[in-house]
C-alpha cells in the first residue's frame, strides 16, 4: 500500500498537538510524587470525567468493538450497554469509600490501601505485581490498534506506526506527569467523541442513509441483527458474566483507581457519576452500529480489527483518513498513557518507596524509566500480534475483575484481615491462568465444563467468596484501632 502523505500529515499535527499539552503541563508539575502523580488532587469536574472517560475508551473501544460486532453481530453492544449501569452503581459506593480513603490517609495507589487498611508490609507490593502484570495486555492493545490504524489508513508499515505512538505517549507521560495526562485526555476525549460521530453520519449518508445501511448488513447475513448473534456464546450465562466483569473491574484498573483519588471534592465525584455513563453511551454506541454497517460493505479483510479502517479508505479521501486516525487514535493514547502513568505510580509507590530510602526526585526518574521498560515490554508483544484486540482486552478485564473481592472486603468487611485479602488475589490469578494456560503454552488447563456455561470469572468468584469468608476465622485480625479509622470515616456511607 502506497504511504499516503495527506493522511500522514494530519496525524503529524495531532500528535503534535498532544506533546505540546505535555510540555505546557510540564511546565506546572514539580518533581513531587504528590503533584507528578496526583496533580496534587486539584481536579475539577470537566477535566476528572473526561480524565476517567478517554482513559478507559482504548482500543478495545474504538477498534475492538467495530471488529466483534462486524464478526458476530449487534449483539455484541450488549458488552458495553450493561456498563452504563453499573458504574454508576460501583463508582457511587466503592468509589466513594476510595476517595474518602485517599483523602482521610493520602493513599495515592491501590497498595497504599491494601497496606495500611490491613497493617501489612508485603501485601501493597504484591497488589503493584499483579496489577502491573494485568495492565500491560492493555498497553498492548493499544499500541497494536496504532499498528493496525498506520497499515490500513496511511500505508506505514505496521511495526513503524504501533512505534511511533509508544514514542508519543512516553515523551508526554515523562514530562506532564498526571496533569499532563489528564489535560491531553481532556483534548482526546473531545475529539474522539466529535470524531466517531461524524463518522457515523458520512458514512449513513455514504450508504444511503440508516435504514439502507443497516438493511445491506441484514442481506449479507441476517443472524447478524439478532441478539444472540452469530456466536452461540451469547446467551445468558455469557451476559451475565460480562455483567460482573464490566461492572467491577473499572476501579480495580489502576489508571481509573487513581484518577478517583485526585478529585477535588464530593460534588466532583457526584457529577462525574452521572455524566460518566452519559459519555460511555456517546462514545460506545457510533463504533457498534459502524462495525455493523460494515458487515455489509466489507466481505474479505485479513482481521477484524481492520473494518473501521477499511470503511474509512473505501468511502472517503486521504484527508478525512488523517482526521480518522486521529480520532481513534485519541481513544487508543488516553488509555496507554493513564495505564503507564499508574503502573509507574505503582512501581514508585509500592516498590521503590517500600524498600529504599531515595529523594523525590529519583523515585520520579526511576518511575520514568519504568514507564520506559513497560512500554518497550508493551511493543514487543504488539509487534508479535499474539492474540486480537478484544481478546488481549478481555484477559485484562477479567483479571482487574479477580482483584475486586479484595478491595471490597478492605472497605465493606470489619473482620477482614490480612490472610483473607492474600487469599483471594491469589485463588483469582492463578485459577484464571488454570482455565487459560493452554492457549500460551502445551500445559492442560482446567475443563471449560467447570465453568457451566459462564465465562471463568464466575465460578473464580465463587470459590474466592468462599476463601475470604473462612479465611478471617482462622488468622490473626488487624488491629481493632486500625479497624475503626476505617469504618468510622464510612459511618453512614452505603
Amino acid at each position: 500500500m502506497a504511504v499516503q502523505t495527506t493522511t500522514l500529515a494530519v496525524v503529524v499535527v495531532y500528535l503534535l498537538a498532544i506533546l505540546g499539552i505535555g510540555e505546557y503541563a510540564r511546565r506546572r508539575t514539580s518533581f513531587d510524587p504528590e503533584d507528578y502523580f496526583m496533580a496534587s488532587r486539584s481536579f475539577g469536574t470537566v477535566v476528572l470525567l473526561f480524565a476517567l472517560l478517554a482513559t478507559n475508551m482504548s482500543a478495545f473501544v474504538m477498534v475492538g468493538i467495530p471488529g466483534i460486532v462486524y464478526s458476530v453481530g449487534i449483539g455484541a453492544y450488549g458488552w458495553g450497554s450493561v456498563f452504563f449501569l453499573t458504574f454508576p452503581v460501583v463508582f457511587a459506593t466503592v468509589g466513594y469509600r476510595l476517595w474518602l480513603t485517599g483523602k482521610k490517609f493520602g493513599h495515592v495507589t491501590p497498595g497504599d490501601l491494601f497496606d495500611h487498611r490491613f497493617d501489612s508490609d508485603h501485601l501493597g507490593t504484591f497488589v503493584m505485581l499483579l496489577m502491573t502484570f494485568w495492565t500491560i495486555p492493555y498497553i498492548v492493545a493499544g499500541a497494536q490498534g496504532a499498528g493496525n490504524l498506520f497499515q490500513g489508513l496511511a500505508g506505514v508499515p505496521y511495526w513503524a506506526g504501533a512505534l511511533v505512538v509508544v514514542l508519543v505517549v512516553f515523551a508526554y507521560v515523562n514530562i506532564g506527569g498526571m496533569r499532563g495526562t489528564a489535560w491531553t485526555n481532556t483534548f482526546q476525549g473531545a475529539v474522539m467523541i466529535v470524531f466517531i460521530w461524524a463518522l457515523l453520519v458520512a458514512l449513513a449518508n455514504d450508504f444511503g442513509g440508516f435504514a439502507a445501511a443497516s438493511s445491506a448488513t441484514m442481506e449479507a447475513n441476517s443472524a447478524l441483527g439478532s441478539r444472540p448473534g452469530a456466536a452461540p456464546v451469547y446467551g445468558w450465562k455469557f451476559y451475565f458474566s460480562w455483567i460482573i466483569v464490566f461492572g467491577i473491574n473499572t476501579l480495580v484498573n489502576p489508571h481509573m483507581f487513581q484518577r478517583v483519588l485526585p478529585g477535588f471534592n464530593i460534588e466532583t465525584l457526584k457529577r462525574v457519576a452521572v455524566l460518566y455513563p452519559i459519555g460511555l453511551m456517546l462514545v460506545w454506541i457510533p463504533p457498534s452500529i459502524i462495525g455493523f454497517w460494515g458487515a455489509g460493505q466489507v466481505s474479505d479483510i485479513p482481521s477484524q480489527d481492520l473494518i473501521l479502517p477499511a470503511l474509512v479508505n473505501g468511502n472517503f479521501g486521504p484527508f478525512v483518513g488523517g482526521l480518522a486516525m486521529a480520532g481513534i487514535l485519541a481513544a487508543l493514547m488516553s488509555t496507554m498513557d493513564g495505564q503507564s502513568l499508574s503502573v509507574s505510580n505503582l512501581f514508585e509507590r509500592d516498590l521503590v518507596n517500600s524498600y529504599a530510602d531515595l529523594s523525590p526526585r529519583r523515585e520520579v526518574w526511576l518511575a520514568r524509566l519504568f514507564v520506559g521498560l513497560v512500554l518497550a515490554a508493551a511493543y514487543v508483544m504488539a509487534y508479535l500480534r499474539l492474540q486480537t484486540i478484544v481478546g488481549i482486552s478481555t484477559i485484562a478485564f477479567t483479571g482487574y475483575a479477580l482483584m475486586f473481592l479484595p478491595l471490597m472486603i478492605s472497605l465493606y468487611w470489619r473482620r477482614a484481615n490480612e490472610a483473607a485479602a492474600w487469599a483471594g488475589l491469589i485463588v483469582g490469578f492463578v485459577g484464571f491462568w488454570a482455565f487459560e494456560i493452554d492457549q500460551l503454552t502445551s500445559l492442560p488447563a482446567l475443563p471449560d465444563a467447570w465453568t457451566f456455561g459462564f465465562t471463568a470469572i464466575v465460578p473464580l468468584m465463587i470459590v474466592q467468596i468462599l476463601v475470604v469468608g473462612v479465611v478471617p476465622y482462622f488468622t490473626e485480625q488487624p488491629p481493632a484501632e486500625r479497624v475503626n479509622e476505617y469504618f468510622d470515616l464510612f459511618d453512614g456511607v452505603w
